[in-house]
């Protein structure tokens, strides 16, 4: 599964390009694929294969699915989140030339992540519509 990759197609190659060892059926995008600075570049990629699209979360939009998940939430409870290291440095800067102010907000947000307790808070707090 892949998960908000939201047009960054260098940080995607890097997962293909690791997923290249492990051989996986098939990637089932979880929603966000191109939205976001080089969506173009993005879906040009080779190495996706197989791929299935399906919503990110299970049965609504209202139902986040993060790292603190509990497994009984999940259909498959042995999901591994992983984290693939890239040329964020490389991508800021590709990111700014735009000029864009929105690409400046991504490319803090690149730089300065929230942590990991600050990007599952939110999302776990929403009522589960289930």
């Amino acid at each position: 599964m892949l998960a908000d990759v939201h047009g960054n197609a260098p940080a995607l190659a890097a997962v293909l390009t690791e997923a290249e060892r492990a051989q996986p059926d098939r990637f089932v995008p979880l929603g966000d694929l191109t939205w976001g600075s080089f969506p173009a570049e993005t879906l040009e990629l080779d190495g996706l294969g197989p791929t299935g699209f399906c919503h990110g979360s299970l049965r609504s939009v209202d139902e986040p699915v993060t790292e603190a998940t509990p497994g009984t939430r999940l259909r498959e409870p042995e999901v591994e989140f992983r984290r693939t290291p890239y040329a964020v440095h490389a991508v800021v800067e590709r990111m700014r030339r735009s000029g864009e102010s929105v690409e400046e907000e991504l490319a803090q947000l690149l730089l300065e992540p929230l942590s990991r307790a600050e990007a599952v808070a939110n999302p776990e707090s929403a009522v589960f519509t289930g």
